[in-house]
């Protein structure tokens, strides 16, 4: 399947107001005819430019430029284990799958007819967490500090609820993709974890108890240390 490696982009941004605001940047394909859009990427804003985290998904919809007909179409990517397909919905008039990044690299998306051609593509690259960054927000919190024996310090009293929202970063940018953290928590902690919250994606809201806690995020290839201090 020969295709050339210029790229064009759209800058056109899609907003779903229904879901909180959610942008989606829409890129058009290098040949023009097909628009790439990423959606339920694990950010509020989705940028195929941004790179997708190894063990990261994101959806990928497409669409006909000038309104042309894509339902015909299906989804594909060039180097699977760069990045698959993991799941499609073919079922509408715009063609949806679900990657995943396996390794690092640089790898083409397919939109791709009955017949094998390619139709157009887009190039986007898959990199490796080298940190994840840690925000910890609430009422009565005094932090992050610089400590010895672990990443971040923070200062909080008793009965403030937190939230707390990790993310993966490259090279100081955050990546695309929803995570699944492993995550490791003391058993206080555990105990006032906002019920229905999961903790493997980053996101979850707990209320902190009095002691010493530590809560630690990673993935295979980086971690971050948290540790609260609560009075």
């Amino acid at each position: 399947m020969p295709h050339t490696s210029l790229r064009l982009s759209s800058f056109l941004a899609v907003c779903s107001f229904a879901l909180l605001g959610a942008c989606n940047e829409v890129e058009t394909g290098n040949y023009g005819l097909v628009e790439f859009v990423p959606d339920e990427c694990g950010q509020a804003f989705c940028d195929l430019d941004d790179r997708l985290a190894v063990d990261g998904t994101t959806d990928v919809y497409i669409n006909g430029t000038d309104g042309h007909a894509v339902d015909d179409l299906y989804i594909r990517t060039s180097s699977p284990w760069i990045a698959e397909v993991v799941d499609e919905d073919t079922s509408t008039l715009s063609p949806r799958v679900t990657l995943i990044g396996n390794s690092p690299g640089t790898v083409d998306l397919l939109a791709i007819d009955g017949w094998g051609t390619v139709v157009d593509y887009v190039t986007i690259e898959v990199a490796a967490p080298d940190a994840i960054e840690v925000d910890v927000l609430g009422s009565a919190v005094d932090g992050p500090h610089a400590a010895v024996d672990t990443d971040d310090l923070y200062f909080v009293t008793a009965g403030t609820e937190l939230d707390i929202d990790a993310r993966a970063l490259y090279d100081g940018a955050h990546l695309l993709g929803n995570m699944q953290y492993t995550v490791v928590i003391d058993a206080d902690i555990a105990l006032n974890v906002r019920e229905g919250d999961a903790l493997s994606d980053g996101t979850f809201r707990f209320t902190a108890p009095s002691g010493e806690h530590d809560l630690v995020f990673a993935t295979p290839s980086a971690s971050r240390r948290v540790h609260f201090s609560v009075k």
